[in-house]
């Protein structure tokens, strides 16, 4: 006889619930039987730093006083490294300079132009120089300009072999110019003005070189930009007189809408009133450079011109130069048309009485020297009857003239 199955009682096999004695779903093993296979070890604490709360009062100040110390050391190693590093490959850009007749030279030159991408401008550990190295290098070299018992054509040798030997590959080329920039616009502060000199020097060797778009952007940035409340841009006016070449082609690349103000009708003035002939001569010898500076700086120099509503020092002394301009270009040697003039007679009649009287002067001036747009003048405003300024001198003496030799009166 079956004995009465005890309270809770459950099968270890299965579930009798459903007669089968098959496990059921979520079966667990007896809770005595051994475990399949021994528990994992708890995994040791986590190191934790103590926070500064846990810490021994001064023992923070000794470990920050302790790595900044370091720092600091490692810091005037590397100051005191790339100095000597310097020093070292300008003395030897001097000494290349005195051998150039030698057998080795291209060797050595070579030699030094690696030297000079391996750790100044390229180094292993990064790409660039750091900001102060940059500033100890220009600091360097405007002593080194600042030496008088250098011999100038040494010192554009070695200004040429630091910051300009490697333009025929373009990267470094680059790196070595966006150090360049820096260096004239610290040196135009401290006035070192043979740095313009040999700079411009290159250029002339070199005229399509993109360096000379990015100094002049670089000096007009910083010195023409700004308010002229500051008068940051009286920085510029010396360079006329230190440095002839540079400021001509200043003139020629660097002069563009965007610049128009106050600072550059004072510095333009203030170049061209000071000796024209010099910089005329030096057009004169320079054909290329002559016309860029007729095609694209003139016509701007005209327009602002007449564009000037009031009268003061400056804007005078800049209608003087324009007029000095127009009246002694040599015409013969490099010819010019300044259209510029039929745009600024098309608008006319907005202008006020001061800048009608600039635009008839130059206009008067051009035609004497034969830069005036004359044939698309007639051809645009000889059937005109506006503006009001074409019934004056002398614009009426020009259409009556073409009327006469066209029914040959």
């Amino acid at each position: 006889m079956d004995r009465p199955r005890p309270q809770h009682f459950r099968p270890r096999g299965g579930n009798p619930g459903r007669g089968r004695g098959q496990p059921y779903r979520g079966h667990r093993p007896h809770p005595y039987a051994p475990p399949s296979r021994p528990p994992r070890p708890n995994p040791p604490p986590p190191k934790r730093t103590p926070t500064p709360t846990q810490q021994q009062a001064g023992q923070i100040a000794q470990q920050q006083a302790q790595r900044t110390k370091n720092t600091m050391e490692l810091n005037l190693h590397k100051k005191k490294t790339f100095r000597n590093t310097m020093k070292t490959c300008i003395e030897a850009a001097k000494l290349l300079a005195k051998q150039k007749n030698d057998p080795d030279f291209s060797k050595n030159f070579a030699a030094l132009q690696s030297k000079l991408d391996e750790l100044i401008y390229v180094k292993p550990d990064q790409a660039t120089m750091t900001i102060q190295q940059e500033l100890d290098l220009v600091r360097m070299v405007i002593e080194f300009y600042k030496d008088p018992a250098v011999d100038p054509s040494i010192r554009y040798d070695c200004f040429y072999t630091i910051f300009l030997a490697r333009e025929a590959q373009p990267r470094l080329h680059e790196r070595r110019i966006s150090v360049l920039t820096r260096l004239c616009s610290i040196a135009l502060q401290l006035e070192v003005f043979p740095i313009f000199d040999d700079l411009a020097t290159y250029w002339l060797k070199n005229p399509a070189d993109p360096s000379i778009s990015l100094v002049t952007e670089r000096l007009i940035n910083d010195f023409v930009k700004p308010p002229p409340a500051y008068s940051i841009f009286m920085g510029l006016l010396p360079l006329r007189e230190k440095a002839l070449e540079f400021s001509c082609i200043f003139l020629s690349h660097g002069i563009n809408a965007d610049v128009y103000g106050p600072q550059i009708v004072t510095i333009v003035g203030q170049w061209l009133t000071e000796d024209l002939t010099d910089t005329l001569e030096f057009f004169g010898e320079h054909p290329a450079l002559a016309k860029r500076f007729g095609e694209t700086t003139l016509p701007l120099l005209v327009q602002w011109d007449v564009d000037q509503e009031n009268s003061s020092e400056e804007t005078d002394r800049f209608h003087c130069a324009i007029t000095g301009l127009i009246v002694f270009w040599p015409q013969k040697k490099n010819p010019l048309s300044l259209d510029v003039f039929i745009n600024l007679i098309s608008t006319a009649d907005s202008l006020q009485p001061r800048q009608i009287t600039r635009l008839l002067a130059n206009s008067t001036n051009a035609i004497n020297t034969g830069m005036f747009p004359t044939q698309r003048f007639i051809e645009t405003f000889a059937n005109a009857a506006t503006p009001k300024v074409l019934r004056q001198s002398p614009f009426a003496e020009l259409i009556e003239k073409s009327f006469e030799n066209k029914f040959h009166f």
